[in-house]
């Protein structure tokens, strides 16, 4: 309701996200993503940039090392904010290129 409102950005989930530097480009699927600016609209379509905000929810099958590089690389190459949620024990780590705080 806010997004449509005051029409600030939009969000959407399982958007493919291209972005880093031109020699290393990446391209990254978060969970859910919010991105700043009236020019995007969240479809199924890629999103070229970072986005402002990054989540992803941990599933037991992902391995922490490939996890860490991604959460990195966002925080690297643009985004501004990351969630990860863990709903095993219902926290969630949010991370800033400037630092890391945890919340139950």
């Amino acid at each position: 309701m806010y997004l449509r409102d005051h029409q600030v950005g939009d969000a959407g989930s399982e958007i493919r996200c291209i972005f880093g530097p031109i020699v290393a480009r990446r391209a990254y699927v978060p969970d859910y993503i919010f991105v700043v600016g009236p020019n995007f609209r969240a479809t199924n379509d890629s999103y070229y940039g970072a986005p402002a905000l990054a989540v992803e929810i941990l599933s037991p099958r992902e391995r922490r090392a490939r996890l860490q590089r991604k959460l990195d690389f966002y925080l690297e190459h643009g985004a501004q904010l990351v969630w990860v949620i863990d709903l095993t024990h219902r926290t969630v780590r949010v991370l800033t290129p400037e630092a890391e705080v945890l919340h139950h």
